[in-house]
């Protein structure tokens, strides 16, 4: 591939030759080979920029970097992370611009909104498929596997993708060549401030999906995507009106129901979720939908079937006399929304297993102590992704948010579990919450097989 085609979707200067042939696109030193476009990212722990000579004796045909750094062959730009991604782009084909992209934002639901999404446009007609944190490693995929992900899909003849669009993401400028036929901000709370620093920065992140977006439609009812609301801005609420209202929302057994307001319309929908955050789930994916053209009853019919989906209040095990249900609560707000959900529903005792992960938004933990105290009846805190810290510290910070008494504390999550399911008797719920889909457990720099879902099965076998 020429390098003029690499360089199609960004401004570019400095020395060197369109028609020079590029074998491949790399930001890593270790990848870069003859022939190879190296992109001089910055990162926390590498400079990209600082190794250019080292990229060039390995074989590079060129290199980009933003530093104003003179010689042969190489690109300058104002931004490598954004000329990262319109390269990746353009190596794949461009398959954004193929795609009828849907963009979610926030710092909770956007895997449920995503799946919800994805069943409404599929039932609508209408291939869809998803971008995300369940099949893939990160949220929102670094760009050279989040655009080849896309030519893979548009190769498939898919027609839309609903994208989960982190704050990192949008940081990272990872997304910066897509742009966004609808995109939605669901909510916004305390997540990711180790990376971030502040409340106020991680918003500013989060509101940039607004710029990538033809159709951007916000939470009414959340003060902070609220103060998005402009001409032109969608709102979905279930209190203070807007385009798209949830009204006369009632609790069914295994899910809930409500009237969608829209347009003088009421359409009644149905939906296999418990929970009122499930609630929002639905309707940001209903606006969405219906701002893709979908009509309302079409939309609305998409959601009577059972949607399950992975480590989200994904209930497991059916044969036993109490409920367990895993889910990826793992932000106080997110583990309040779901205990209180629980604790609803439970004629028992609620018993809660979470942790918190290592090296990472140490200023949460005390909070989902509080929150776990608030509403659970009993609490086991174990291990949730260490990392390189030490379990007994996490452990620690959270207790510290909360009356330590109404505490049990068991390391090993696997025997976390144990106990938690052990203790239960009929009529209470076991929550496990934290890691959700996950099928790993991070420790030290290891990645070691664990799924809770899987362990939970295999636990309650023995109740049967």
């Amino acid at each position: 591939m020429r390098l003029s085609e690499l360089l199609k979707n960004g401004d570019f200067y400095g020395d060197f030759n369109p028609e020079t042939e590029i074998t491949g696109v790399c930001s890593r030193l270790d990848r870069c080979e003859k022939g190879s476009l190296f992109i001089a990212v910055s990162g926390s722990r590498f400079d990209g920029a600082a190794h250019l000579e080292e990229a060039f004796a390995r074989g590079a045909g060129a290199v980009v970097t933003e530093k104003e750094i003179h010689g042969k062959n190489i690109v300058k730009c104002k931004n490598v992370l954004s000329a990262f991604s319109g390269i990746c782009a353009a190596e794949n084909g461009d398959p954004q611009k193929k795609l009828t992209l849907i963009g979610l934002t926030g710092t909770n639901g956007k895997t449920t909104t995503s799946y919800i999404c994805s069943r409404i446009l599929n039932s609508a007609g209408i291939k869809t498929e998803i971008v995300g944190s369940v099949n893939f490693e990160n949220t929102t995929p670094e760009p050279p596997v989040f655009f080849s992900a896309l030519g893979d899909i548009a190769e498939r003849g898919t027609k839309a993708v609903v994208c989960e669009v982190s704050s990192q993401g949008l940081d990272q400028h990872r997304v910066d060549p897509c742009r966004f036929r609808v995109g939605a901000f669901l909510n916004f709370g305390t997540d990711h401030l180790d990376y971030h620093g502040t409340p106020a920065s991680y918003f500013e992140c989060k509101k940039k999906l607004k710029t990538l977006s033809d159709i951007f439609a916000v939470n009414g009812d959340d003060r902070h995507t609220a103060s998005l609301i402009s001409d032109g801005v969608k709102s979905f609420s279930l209190f203070s009106g807007g385009d798209y209202v949830a009204a006369n929302v009632s609790e069914t057994e295994d899910g809930s129901r409500f009237s969608l307001l829209h347009n003088g319309t009421e359409t009644p929908v149905s939906i296999g979720l418990v929970g009122i955050y499930n609630v929002y789930n639905a309707l940001a994916a209903l606006t969405v939908s219906c701002e893709l053209g979908v009509p309302e009853t079409v939309a609305a019919k998409a959601l009577e079937k059972p949607l399950r989906i992975p480590g989200r209040m994904e209930k497991i095990g059916t044969n036993v006399p109490f409920s367990v249900y895993v889910d990826y609560a793992h932000t106080p707000q997110a583990l309040a929304t779901a205990l209180r959900t629980l604790r609803a529903r439970t004629k028992g005792r609620l018993i809660a297993v979470f942790g918190c992960g290592g090296d990472r938004d140490r200023e949460k933990r005390p909070e989902m102590g509080k929150q776990a105290a608030l509403f659970a009846d009993e609490i086991i805190v174990t291990s949730d992704n260490p990392r390189t810290e030490d379990p007994d510290e996490i452990i620690k910070d959270i207790l510290s948010g909360a009356d330590k008494r109404r505490f049990t504390v068991v390391p090993d999550r696997r025997s976390a579990i144990g106990v938690a399911l052990d203790a239960a008797r009929e009529g209470d719920c076991v929550i496990i919450a934290g890691k959700g889909h996950e099928k790993y457990q991070i420790v030290g720099k290891k990645k070691l097989p664990f799924d809770d879902a899987e362990t939970v099965a295999e636990m309650l076998r023995r109740y049967e």
